[in-house]
């Protein structure tokens, strides 16, 4: 699993849980997907299991975090995820 944060181990320790929780290691070509926010922390994570994360350039995640907190910062939240789930889509 990779792993792409902007946040804390509390965070990312969660979101990891979650990841496995909701059996998101077991899709037949190992390419789950996670974006946890933790809105309290003011923190999110993105998770991409091992088969997205072969597929994509190795700095994919980085940038959509990037593109993602840019959104976050200027307070379009919604916007932020939106454009998070299309770029991790097209990658």
């Amino acid at each position: 699993m990779h792993l792409d944060c902007c946040s804390h181990e509390e965070t990312l320790g969660k979101a990891k849980k979650v990841f496995r929780r909701l059996g998101m290691t077991r899709t037949k070509h190992r390419n789950g997907v996670l974006i946890y926010l933790a809105t309290e922390h003011r923190k999110f994570a993105i998770l991409g299991d091992e088969g997205i994360h072969r597929a994509v350039a190795e700095n994919f995640w980085d940038e959509v975090k990037e593109k993602m907190q840019t959104e976050f910062r200027e307070g379009r939240f919604c916007g932020g995820l939106c454009l998070g789930i299309r770029e991790i889509g097209k990658g």
